[in-house]
């Protein structure tokens, strides 16, 4: 899990470790083809010089036949043991019975108990039949050792006629038989060699893989990482060095790109959110004293309504007032008219009484005129006659000065009872006024509550309205706060980020 773990979280092991399967297996491949290769070399340059050596034999071994000469074909046998003891030659004839060979041992056996196994006598039988060697070589293993045999025909030919006859179109044939260890072991030490060199060479090439990779891939990839971990966590001030025209480095680019964005979106952000928190800070200011005035506004409509409702219950009460006043001007003009008539009677019944006592005057006067033509009897009656004169003229100058008085009194009663109209007009001209008023101040009294009702929701709307500004502002300021956050004066000196060990 923890080996699983570490391969996928680095780039670098998942791309040398298919690298390094796809060398693996081609350079094995190789060293398999170059392996096979050799050894078919060698087996072919094997069988070459078997045959080579096998005609060699046949034609050095003729001319002493020829002559009944044995002896020298087993000495040549003998030497050439000594010389190659890797090597085994065996002459059989037609009966696959051994002539001559370079193993004294083998002389006069049977080829079969000289075989590994029964597959090369089946084509020693094959040639012998058919006259043609067999076209691949025989590989065999005696004694846990390899082994490879060429098989050659002895034909009868013209020469041999003499002592073999014409019957026959093959005599035998010859085997020569190789020991291929130290070829093997040669084979071994190329293919090892091959290996060695085949593994030395992709472990080079593996570090130059991964020595190019690190500086073309890791390094950059990993700069891009860590500056997008320090845009993670909030600092926009480096970018990373581009070098070359590849797609590694397009892809900084576009970082650089992407970071330079970023930083100039932060940075306007950065800026809205300050003029945002610097408007939003004066609106709450504003807004709080225009919530300040909108209540002392408010307060004083409220207190205007209650002063116009206290000033229309006062109309009313005046109202009220002036109508007791115009009943009482009302009943006073009437009773005005009344004392008039009454002293227009009064003047009338002066004026009799005037009358009266200048009737008694007169009566009087003649009372006296007949009382002195009776001379001393009519003495008394003159005296009687003389007071009632006296009291005649004294009625009469009573009746003259009440009279004017009366007038007087009448006029003054006429004057006052016209001024007694001119104010009860007055009264009533007041009163209509008061209605008049007392509708105005009603109706002022009815805007006023009105107002007074618009005013609390327009100041219920404004406390909203400075809670949303408040809520704004501290949203502002928390936005604010947030990008101060935010590091983003840009590194103009483009220093590579260093790689993560």
């Amino acid at each position: 899990m923890k080996l699983y773990r570490f391969i996928n979280e680095h780039l670098w092991i998942k791309v040398l470790f298919p690298i390094l399967c796809v060398m693996t297996v081609v350079i094995g491949a190789i060293i398999a083809v170059n392996i096979y290769s050799q050894k078919n070399t060698i087996e072919d340059q094997a069988r070459e010089n078997s045959l080579s050596l096998a005609t060699s034999i046949e034609g050095g071994m003729f001319d002493a036949l020829a002559i009944g000469d044995n002896d020298t074909v087993r000495r040549q046998f003998a030497r050439l043991h000594d010389k190659a003891a890797n090597l085994e030659v065996f002459v059989f004839d037609f009966n696959r019975d051994v002539a001559f060979s370079t193993r004294p041992d083998a002389a006069h056996e049977k080829l079969d108990t000289l075989v590994s196994s029964q597959g090369p006598i089946a084509l020693v039988e094959k040639m012998l039949a058919s006259g043609e060697a067999p076209s691949h070589p025989i590989d065999e293993i005696i004694e846990g050792k390899a082994y490879q045999s060429v098989l050659k025909p002895i034909m009868n030919e013209s020469r041999c006629f003499h002592c073999h006859g014409s019957s026959r179109k093959v005599l035998g044939g010859t085997q020569v038989r190789v020991s291929m260890e130290k070829s093997f072991a040669a084979l071994q030490r190329a293919g090892n060699t091959s290996f060695y060199m085949g593994t030395a060479g992709a472990a080079v090439l593996i570090l130059a893989t991964y020595l190019l990779f690190h500086t073309m891939v890791n390094i950059p990839v990993r700069n891009m990482l860590d500056m997008a971990g320090k845009m993670n966590f909030g600092d926009f001030s480096h970018s990373v060095d581009v070098k070359g025209r590849d797609e590694i480095s397009h892809m900084g680019s576009r970082m650089n790109d992407v970071n330079e964005s970023l930083r100039s979106m932060i940075k306007e952000i950065m800026d809205a959110s300050h003029r945002l928190s610097r408007v939003s800070s004066e609106q709450a200011a504003s807004l709080e004293e225009t919530s300040a005035a909108v209540e002392q506004t408010a307060s004083t409509i409220n207190k205007n309504s209650e002063n116009a409702h206290q000033a229309d219950e006062m109309r009313q009460g005046v109202r009220d007032e002036v109508d007791r006043a115009n009943e009482s001007m009302d009943q006073l003009t009437a009773a005005m008219k009344e004392i008039s008539q009454s002293s227009e009677e009064t003047a009338k019944i002066v004026g009799t009484i005037d009358e009266i006592a200048f009737q008694t005057n007169l009566l009087a006067l003649d009372a006296a005129v007949e009382a002195a033509r009776a001379g001393e009897a009519g003495a008394g009656f003159a005296v009687v006659a003389d007071e009632v004169r006296n009291l005649a003229i004294r009625a009469a100058d009573a009746a003259k000065n009440t009279h004017s008085l009366i007038e007087k009194t009448v006029g003054n009663i006429k004057a006052g009872a016209g001024m007694m109209n001119t104010v009860n007009d007055a009264f009533h001209a007041a009163s209509d006024r008061t209605v008049n008023a007392g509708q105005l101040v009603n109706e002022i009294a009815q805007a006023s509550r009105e107002q007074a009702q618009g005013m609390e929701m327009v100041n219920k709307a404004i406390t909203e309205i400075d809670q949303g500004v408040q809520d704004t502002a501290v949203s502002a300021e928390e936005l604010n706060a947030s990008t101060s956050a935010f590091k983003i004066e840009a590194d103009t000196s483009k220093t590579p980020l260093l790689p993560k060990p």
